[in-house]
C-alpha cells in the first residue's frame, strides 16, 4: 500500500503522461472478468510500467484497441465493428476491481471507392489559450 501512495505523488509531479502498451491476461476467471497485467511506458523515465493485478473484461480481451485517453481505452471489435469504451483500465490509479465497459454504435463502412481511413489522430498545444 505505502508503494501505492509514493507513486501517487510521484505522478502529480510529472509532466508525460504514460503511453498505453496493452493487457497481458495472467488468469483466466470464470465469468466475465480476467486478471492481467496492464502495460504502460513511462517517457519520461524511459522505462516499462507494469499496473499488476488488474480486471480486464472478457468482452475486451480478443478485441483490437484503437486508442487510450486519460486512462479510458477505446476498443473495436474487427468482426462485427462494435465499438466499446472500457473506463480506467489503463489509469494506474483507478481501482482494480471494478471496470465500466460502455457499448457505442458500430463503426460505418467505408463509402463506395473509398480505400483509406484516417486512424490515430492526436492533437496537442504548448498552451490551454491555443
Amino acid at each position: 500500500r505505502s508503494n501505492v501512495l509514493i507513486h501517487k505523488r510521484v505522478r502529480l509531479f510529472s509532466s508525460s503522461p504514460y503511453l498505453t502498451l496493452g493487457t497481458r491476461v495472467k488468469e483466466v476467471l470464470p465469468g466475465d472478468c480476467n486478471i492481467g497485467d496492464v502495460l504502460l511506458f513511462d517517457p519520461a523515465k524511459e522505462e516499462l510500467v507494469t499496473v499488476a493485478d488488474k480486471t480486464i473484461p472478457k468482452e475486451l480481451t480478443d478485441e483490437e484497441m484503437m486508442g487510450a485517453s486519460h486512462g479510458w481505452g477505446f476498443f473495436c471489435d474487427r468482426r462485427d465493428r462494435s465499438v466499446r469504451i472500457s473506463s480506467d483500465i489503463f489509469n494506474p490509479l483507478a481501482s482494480k476491481s471494478n471496470p465500466t465497459v460502455i457499448p457505442l454504435p458500430r463503426l460505418t463502412g467505408l463509402p463506395f471507392e473509398q480505400t483509406e481511413e484516417v486512424r490515430n489522430v492526436a492533437m496537442s498545444s504548448s498552451s490551454p489559450e491555443k
